[in-house]
């Protein structure tokens, strides 16, 4: 889209990703001012496991153990890893762990990591394949998985990030009154209601609570916003900058790409 390809709305992975067409004049810088903060479905940070969960994995401290192999897209070429990242980061700030203890967690993570595909799409591939005892990934791509028929049982560790799914109308559409209509139309309940069905947690709080049975609520849930880390605008710097960030200096200790 920033190199000129057409279109009328986007829905990307992460916040930053429609401030960066902000910035190339693409998109209103007012559309963190729409409705639920111009997120349009919210998801949760999952651990796909082997039939039976033959390792025994329930919670983050169960990826660092000795033998256990984790299946994660590369942070340099998906938002979806970003948010299995700083979901990994804030579940050891959200037990009390420091700033550097929460970062050498981030390091005997990676360690264990035997694969990073460049999209969340392809690490579900490569762990469909047979590789890895664990896979990080979307809650709704699970669901979405096992509605096509495959088998891809899933844990929902007790403290976890809620993905936040971004949508924005571009300023070159030619369509804008109907990309604008689209737009809410996808918050009403209706819209919602498909969202629900086919793996998403609806932002509209009375949909919702009608799928509260299948979307049950976590104690140790937090937001990118709730880590006090300012936000994603500057988690992005620190952590993902492809030189001096976090993820970059893991990636050289563990032999991985930066982009």
């Amino acid at each position: 889209v920033k190199a000129g390809l057409r279109a009328d709305v986007v829905a990307l992975s992460l916040a930053p990703d429609v401030d960066e067409l902000v910035s190339a004049g693409l998109v209103d810088a007012k559309w963190k001012r729409q409705s639920y903060r111009g997120m349009v479905t919210n998801s949760l940070v999952v651990f796909v496991v082997r039939d039976g969960n033959p390792k025994k994995i329930r919670g983050w401290n169960d990826l660092i153990k000795p033998g256990v192999q984790v299946v994660t897209p590369n942070p340099f070429t998906s938002g979806g890893a970003r948010w299995n990242v700083m979901a990994a980061y804030g579940a050891q700030r959200k037990l009390g762990k420091t700033d550097k203890q929460a970062q050498d967690y981030l390091l005997k993570l990676f360690k264990n990591v035997v694969s990073q595909d460049k999209s969340a799409r392809d690490a579900l591939q490569t762990f469909n394949a047979g590789r890895g005892d664990v896979m990080l990934a979307y809650e709704n791509e699970a669901l979405f998985a096992q509605a096509r028929g495959q088998n891809l049982p899933f844990v929902i560790p007790r403290s976890t990030i809620l993905i936040e799914n971004p949508v924005a109308v571009l300023k070159t559409s030619e369509h804008k009154q109907e990309a604008n209509a689209f737009l809410r139309f996808l918050r009403t309940p209706a819209a919602q209601r498909t969202f629900a069905e086919h793996g998403y947690r609806p932002v509209n709080k009375a949909v919702a609570r009608q799928f509260a049975k299948k979307f049950p609520a976590r104690p140790g849930q937090f937001t990118i916003d709730q880590l006090g880390l300012g936000g994603w605008a500057r988690v992005q710097k620190r952590f993902f900058d492809s030189r001096n960030g976090v993820m970059a200096r893991i990636e050289r200790q563990v032999g991985g790409n930066t982009g």
